[in-house]
């Protein structure tokens, strides 16, 4: 039998417990990876619309 589970959220993986140590081995944070995410799918969206290809579609604007 075949288990089908939708991927996690940035949300839901930052929150994982295991999140932590592996962020603070990299020097950053929760937060920081959210700004990243915010500000990549700000630059994406903006790219497209400068080249005329549909807005950013699924990607969503993480905020804190």
């Amino acid at each position: 039998m075949r288990v089908c589970r939708k991927e996690p959220t940035i949300d839901e993986l930052l929150s994982d417990p295991m999140m932590e140590p592996v962020l603070s081995h990299s020097r950053t944070t929760a937060s920081e990876v959210r700004t990243l995410m915010s500000d990549m799918a700000a630059r994406l969206a903006a790219g497209r619309e400068d080249h005329g290809e549909p807005s950013a579609g699924s990607w969503q604007i993480i905020s804190d």
